[in-house]
C-alpha cells in the first residue's frame, strides 16, 4: 500500500527535482558477526562531509538497530525498530544529538493491513507534535488523509492542528493520476 507522502512522488521527483553535481563515495561492508558498516562522504564545491554507520540485529525477535552513526559534524544518530510487535504493526524509534544542533528524537508506527496502511509519527522534541497519515486501495482508486496536531506541551502556545490534507488517486499498469491537498487544504496539486 503506498503511503501518504508517496503518492505524487514520481512525478514530483521527475518534474521538480533539483540535480547535484557533488562527488559522493559509499562504501558498505559487512562483518562475520553481521554488523553491516557504511562509509559515506561527499564533496560539494564548498563544503565536505561525511558519516560512519552500522546496523545489525539483535537476540530479541524482530528488534534491529537500523542506525548508530556518527558524522563529521559531531552528531550522534540512532535508529531501532521492532517489526511485528503486534499483527502488521512495525515500531520506529529515532534519534539525534550533537553537533551544535538541538537534539531531536521520534517514534514512528506503522500499521499495514491488506489495502490500508497508517503511519503515525510523535516527534518527541518539536511540541512535541503528532502526525498521522492513512491511505486505503481499492482496485485501481486510492483514498487518504494526514494530521498534524501540536500539543504545544514545550511551549507557552497552545495546542492547534498545524496542518491537515487529501488525497485521491487512480491507477493502471501504464499511467496513474491523482489530486492532492496541501497547506490546510488551500492548495490543490495534480499529477
Amino acid at each position: 500500500m503506498t503511503k501518504f507522502g508517496d503518492v505524487q512522488k514520481k512525478s514530483g521527483d521527475l518534474l521538480s527535482r533539483e540535480y547535484f553535481f557533488d562527488k559522493k563515495f559509499k562504501l558498505t561492508s559487512k562483518a562475520s558477526n553481521g554488523v553491516k558498516f557504511t562509509t559515506e562522504g561527499c564533496l560539494a564545491p564548498k563544503s565536505a562531509s561525511g558519516s560512519l554507520s552500522a546496523s545489525f540485529g539483535t537476540s530479541l525477535k524482530g528488534l534491529t538497530v537500523d542506525k548508530l552513526a556518527v558524522t563529521t559534524a559531531g552528531r550522534f544518530k540512532g535508529e531501532a525498530s521492532l517489526s511485528d510487535a503486534l499483527p502488521g504493526t512495525k515500531l520506529v524509534i529515532k534519534g539525534e544529538d550533537g553537533g551544535g544542533k538541538n537534539p531531536s528524537g521520534k517514534l514512528d508506527v506503522q500499521y499495514t493491513k491488506d489495502a490500508l496502511r497508517v503511519d503515525t509519527s510523535l516527534d518527541f522534541t518539536d511540541g512535541p507534535t503528532v502526525h498521522t497519515a492513512a491511505t486505503y486501495g481499492y482496485k485501481q482508486y486510492l483514498v487518504g488523509a494526514e494530521l498534524k496536531y501540536n500539543t504545544m506541551l514545550d511551549d507557552k502556545g497552545s495546542p492547534a492542528v498545524e496542518d491537515y490534507n487529501a488525497v485521491l488517486g487512480y491507477t493502471q499498469a501504464d499511467v496513474s493520476a491523482s489530486v492532492k491537498t496541501a497547506n490546510k487544504a488551500q492548495v490543490f496539486k495534480f499529477a
